[in-house]
């Protein structure tokens, strides 16, 4: 979906763009999934994703309270009724990683990262696995 990746683009530019943007995807899921789309777990990953990334765009403008709950929801939602997709599970750690390091909690984050690391091992990831590395050493 074009719109999640400006969304994620935006991230460092525009927060609140970003943020904007990941409501409006949101909206888009949610008419789909009342039109009746046939492939429900790929619209589950969407919503996670989405979700996903409004919880990043509130974290990064220093909502780590609000931001939190969405995140770990569209964890939930991925583990519970996505389509299993192991990438996009480590990217919602990834995420939650995050919002713990900011919360200065970096024994769970580092927890996180590891489980986020693990999952982009198991997709051969070698990018997102060189993130994980380089996120958990600046936490030292």
């Amino acid at each position: 979906m074009a719109i999640l990746y400006d969304s994620r683009r935006l991230w460092h530019e525009s927060a609140q763009e970003a943020g904007h943007l990941a409501r409006r995807a949101l909206e888009l899921v949610k008419r789909l999934q009342a039109g009746g789309y046939p492939l429900r777990s790929l619209l589950v990953d969407l919503r996670a994703q989405s979700l996903g990334y409004l919880g990043n765009a509130e974290r990064i403008q220093g909502h780590l309270r609000s931001a939190e709950p969405k995140v770990k929801t569209a964890l939930l939602l991925v583990l519970t009724s996505g389509s299993g997709d192991v990438a996009l599970i480590g990217l919602l750690l990834w995420l939650w990683a995050k919002v713990r390091r900011d919360a200065e909690d970096f024994s769970q984050a580092h927890s996180l990262y590891n489980l986020a690391e693990a999952c982009f091992e198991t997709v051969h990831d070698q990018e997102w696995i060189g993130i994980m590395r380089l996120d958990k050493a600046l936490l030292q």
